[in-house]
């Protein structure tokens, strides 16, 4: 067993007549920003007896910004459990849930003042062919509920990937399909958050990520993303030259 515990404070006031502030979680109306970060985790490694693993994460983050002479803030509760299975050296399966909380307030903007529940549940299996490579298969059920508004998200993904790797040469090709099922204004601030982006209905996306060594100290990446909601297909590829010295 595995036990971790760490917590971050960050504050920031306007200085008037405060020379040193020396409580960490002190707050007023004069603060500008916060970034308040809190984790416990416990994780179950597998032994040569068994292949079961586990492990359990809290994340809390309580985070506020000064922007246009007002404050914005907010606060994520986050719960992820996880549990695996594995049966050989080549094949594994895990099983991945978590829900989050999620409230944001603005003081400026109404449209940015929401509070949302999300859950998830996904099982994934991956299987390696050979030492250079391996599948992945998921099946992701989502389901993000507005608890001050009509909002509500209900989505079924079905993902692959493939990795290859060589040598110092890596290439990775992934698909899924996605089914959002939205109810509401997809338009507005919340809806594009609940949507990550895509479009209500169906959703096809792809990748493909190539990383090559030119020589012992220049790496060449290339990485194309595309997707396509019903209408139209989108296309983006970009080009990265990294230098090690």
């Amino acid at each position: 067993w595995n036990f971790n515990l760490s917590l971050l404070s960050e504050n920031s006031f306007y200085k008037e007549n405060q020379v040193l502030v020396l409580n960490p979680f002190k707050k007023n109306a004069r603060q500008i920003l916060k970034n308040q970060n809190f984790l416990g985790s416990m994780q179950f490694n597998p032994t040569d007896n068994s292949g079961w693993n586990g492990s359990y994460r809290f994340i809390k983050n309580d985070n506020l910004i000064n922007a246009n002479f007002s404050n914005e803030e907010r606060i994520q509760s986050s719960h992820f459990l996880n549990v695996g299975y594995l049966f050989n050296k080549n094949f594994r399966i895990d099983w991945e849930n978590n829900t989050v909380q999620i409230q944001n307030s603005s003081e400026l903007f109404i449209s940015r003042d929401y509070q949302l529940q999300n859950f998830e549940t996904k099982p994934k299996a991956t299987y390696k062919f050979t030492d250079a490579l391996q599948t992945e298969f998921y099946t992701s059920l989502k389901q993000k509920r507005r608890l001050d508004g009509a909002e509500y998200l209900k989505t079924l993904d079905l993902s692959g990937t493939l990795q290859w790797q060589w040598r110092k040469t890596s290439l990775r090709a992934s698909f899924s399909f996605i089914n959002n099922n939205f109810t509401g204004n997809s338009f507005s601030i919340v809806g594009n958050q609940m949507l990550d982006g895509l479009k209500p209905g169906k959703n096809q996306v792809w990748s493909l990520f190539l990383q090559q060594p030119i020589n012992s100290f220049i790496s060449l990446d290339l990485n194309y993303e595309g997707r396509n909601s019903g209408v139209r297909t989108i296309h983006i590829g970009s080009v990265q030259v990294k230098a090690s010295f």
